[in-house]
């Protein structure tokens, strides 16, 4: 990815090693690492460098970790693990589950039975989310 600011092998949390990139968008980047402590490799989304540490971004970014921890013990949805500071003062860390395996969303192939099979699948993941009072402006 261009502008992967972790580069493999960098250590985050004294826990985390980063293996490479997997995705990038508006709040920052997803990286795959290794959990040294748990053995196991996780997703970590690293937050872009400007101004992470102000109030309203810090707040933000642990009420998704608290509530993507607390969504993530319903099927369909991604846990978060562990969050916090990178350590190099200006960007913040979410740890969560990584799913490498998943597949685009495409709710067109298929018989009509699958495609509906697929939304219903779809719609009581939301439906879990929703109880919790939340409504998620980017599924994936």
């Amino acid at each position: 990815l261009r502008g992967m600011s972790l580069s493999p092998g960098t250590r985050v949390a004294d826990r985390y090693r980063i293996e490479r990139a997997l995705a990038s968008g508006g709040m920052g980047e997803v990286l795959v690492a290794f959990d040294e402590r748990l053995d196991e490799r996780v997703a970590l989304k690293v937050t872009a460098a400007s101004g992470t540490h102000a109030g309203a971004v810090r707040a933000r970014f642990r009420r998704e970790a608290v509530l993507a921890n607390r969504l993530g013990r319903s099927p369909g949805v991604v846990r978060a693990r562990d969050w916090g500071e990178v350590g190099d003062g200006v960007r913040l860390f979410l740890v969560m589950d990584l799913v490498e395996e998943g597949r685009p969303l495409d709710l067109t192939a298929g018989t009509l039975v699958e495609r509906l099979e697929r939304l219903e699948r779809l719609a009581g993941v939301l439906a879990a989310v929703h109880r919790q009072g939340v409504v998620h402006r980017d599924v994936k």
